[in-house]
């Protein structure tokens, strides 16, 4: 596990630096740090898959004496490594910012903002990783963007549906359940990204053990 680690790291050692980089000058230009934070993980997967498609690593790596299921979760592990080291770096600089900074906009993180999101981008990666997988890093990344577009539509077609209709019933529905939800916020958050990721793993495992690697 620790080579593959160290594999993806020299691999993207330059995007890390990148972003290291980056994150103090958007805050200078006074940029949003979610959409950042989101943006620079997502940002991540992308880059490590374009390498991994241009150099052909995957198709010597299962030349060697090494489970296919450890070159997955080696892939998951450095993408939550990158986001907690991004979202330590960002914190600090968040504090400096709104510190030393009097025309940034923005609020800053708290505790609840902090977890959700974090839960929220490895969220994101849970849904990523299977199609990087699955497909080219450009098959991935266009499927991406067009399942992303697709979510919220429906969602906004849904929501436009349900009030139209005015069906009692089924807004009390949803009422309760997002009652329950803002009743225990962290728990529910932490959970559902607990599952939705070990979810992803196991079909990341799967599509991987399955796909033709050959030149």
């Amino acid at each position: 596990m620790i080579p593959l680690l160290k594999k993806d790291f020299w691999m993207n050692f330059s995007y890390l630096l990148m972003t290291l980089a980056f994150i103090p000058i958007a805050y200078v230009l006074n940029l949003s740090s979610g959409f950042l934070y989101y943006g620079l993980v997502l940002g991540l997967i992308f880059n490590a898959f374009y390498y991994d498609n241009v150099s052909g690593i995957n198709q010597y790596m299962v030349s060697l004496p090494i489970a296919r299921q450890k070159v997955v979760t080696a892939r998951y592990v450095f993408c939550l490594l990158f986001a907690l080291t991004v979202f330590g770096y960002q914190f600090v600089l968040d504090r400096l910012a709104h510190a030393g900074l009097p025309y940034f906009a923005y609020e800053p993180m708290t505790e609840y903002t902090l977890l959700t999101r974090l839960c929220g981008v490895i969220i994101l990666m849970a849904f990523s990783l299977p199609l990087y997988f699955a497909f080219s890093y450009m098959k991935a990344f266009m499927t991406q963007l067009i399942s992303f577009a697709v979510f919220i539509g429906l969602v906004g077609l849904i929501g436009k549906f349900i009030d139209k209709l005015n069906v009692v019933w089924l807004i009390e529905f949803v009422s309760s359940i997002l009652e329950v939800l803002f009743s225990y916020p962290f728990m529910i958050i932490v959970l559902f990204t607990v599952v939705i990721s070990l979810l992803s793993l196991a079909i990341s495992r799967k599509i991987f053990h399955r796909k033709d690697l050959m030149w």
